[in-house]
């Protein structure tokens, strides 16, 4: 697990956090391609907008494993990886943080390399280095407009001034279920390995759709329980439907990943499924 504080000095602040694109899958159509670049296109538009990549952004099919190479995506000319680091050229000073998912890692285990630690490297500038973060991100997302007078302030005081500082746990995550309910149960399992965080993010099941818990947090300071509003989401994917999910009988999923928005005023946290 990685752990990562990033700043965005205004008022609002969006996070996207992008997943299960398959890129060298037939299931990443020209059309589920011209949504993902309509999504890349409004992140790189939006100052106060972040990207975090959350898993499965390579298809990575080999002799063994579900994903027959056989199958590839022949729209696709260059190497999986390539064709990533151009397609997110765009925004890589947004970039936050990437994660491995299920199909990375299967070059992993078997040699213990990840293409997507490549892929930070080949993507990070000199404004922004990409962190790699394997498995897992604890983000703490501080948002706030700072003061106009124009004294001088420490960075690490503004959220306590002018803003709000909120927890984010992202995970690629495991498993899923047959049913919208299933992938959602898995999703929120998250909270049990770090607790109390303000949202939890999660891909692998491809499905566009959150939950907003209600966590009671004993204050040990103040002898008191404090109330945390939580946001489970599921981050969605950027892929047709698939003949193996139809051979599955799993039912047809949107193309697209949600849309989070922070802000500063007050906590509040607003989720928007495109």
């Amino acid at each position: 697990m990685q752990i990562i504080t990033e700043i965005i000095p205004d008022e609002i602040a969006e996070l996207h956090v992008i997943g299960d694109i398959h890129i060298g899958d037939e299931a990443f159509t020209a059309r589920a391609e011209k949504k993902l670049k309509e999504k890349i296109k409004r992140i790189e538009q939006n100052e106060n907008a972040r990207l975090f990549l959350n898993g499965d952004i390579l298809n990575v099919s080999t002799r063994i494993s579900k994903t027959t190479p056989f199958s590839k995506n022949t729209r696709i000319k260059s190497e999986e990886e390539d064709y990533a680091v151009e397609l997110f050229k765009p925004v890589a000073d947004k970039i936050i943080g990437v994660t491995d998912g299920n199909h990375e890692h299967r070059v992993i285990d078997f040699a213990n390399y990840s293409l997507l630690n490549s892929f930070c490297q080949r993507l990070s500038t000199e404004k922004r280095k990409i962190v790699y973060c394997g498995v897992s991100c604890l983000l703490f997302l501080k948002v706030g407009r700072p003061p106009k007078h124009g004294t001088p302030i420490k960075w690490r005081d503004l959220p306590h001034r002018t803003g709000q500082t909120y927890s984010c746990y992202i995970q690629h995550t495991t498993g899923g279920g047959g049913t919208n309910g299933g992938k959602l149960n898995r999703t929120d399992k998250m909270r049990n390995i770090v607790r109390g965080c303000d949202c939890y993010f999660g891909n692998h099941n491809h499905l566009i759709g959150y939950l907003e818990p209600l966590a009671l947090i004993p204050n040990i300071q103040r002898c008191t329980l404090t109330e945390v509003e939580q946001h489970v989401v599921d981050c969605g994917a950027y892929l047709d439907y698939p003949e193996y999910a139809e051979r599955l009988m799993c039912e047809p999923a949107r193309i697209g990943s949600p849309t989070t928005t922070f802000f500063s005023k007050e906590k509040a946290v607003e989720i928007i499924n495109r």
